[in-house]
């Protein structure tokens, strides 16, 4: 079994790597980005454990969903309710139906800790390298800029640009 949940670490070198790659064969990267929605609310009101088990469930569900879809795509937690997908080789027309599907299965998930029932929603920021994106940061910072619209906009939110 693959382990899902990645350290931000190997996030950042797999970002590096795919995006040189992206780079110089004009293959296309999409990012997504996404945390949890009012997720410090669900660790005030149930405590610091049904929050790592919301974290640790959000994480399962993905990695799952990201496994039937495509075995190459993971899962990288990349801060404390932040995580993000690397889509290579995907355009975002072509994620635009998996992110929203994805975002779709947390909603609908069945959260329960310690006899309490917990919903969540996540909001997610999409987009694509562009031709003129030289460095990382460039494609990082839209598609997190797009995640601050989606929480913006009232959370529980897909933005593709």
């Amino acid at each position: 079994m693959r382990f899902g949940l990645i350290i931000e670490f190997a996030f950042k070198n797999d970002f590096e790597e795919q995006f040189a790659h992206s780079r110089t064969t004009d293959q296309p990267l999409t990012l997504m980005l996404f945390d949890i929605d009012h997720f410090k609310q669900v660790n005030d009101t149930y405590g610091h454990l049904a929050g790592d088990y919301v974290l640790s469930h959000t994480a399962q569900l993905v990695t799952k969903q990201l496994g039937e879809l495509d075995d190459t795509l993971h899962l990288y937690r990349t801060g404390g309710e932040e995580f993000t997908i690397l889509f290579t080789g995907y355009t975002t027309e072509q994620t635009a139906p998996l992110v929203h599907s994805i975002a779709q299965r947390v909603r609908e998930a069945h959260f329960s800790h310690d006899g309490h029932q917990i919903s969540i929603s996540i909001s997610a920021g999409v987009t694509q390298l562009h031709t003129d994106d030289d460095q990382r940061v460039d494609i990082f910072h839209r598609a997190d800029r797009n995640l601050y619209h989606s929480k913006q906009t009232g959370r529980d939110r897909v933005t593709i640009q």
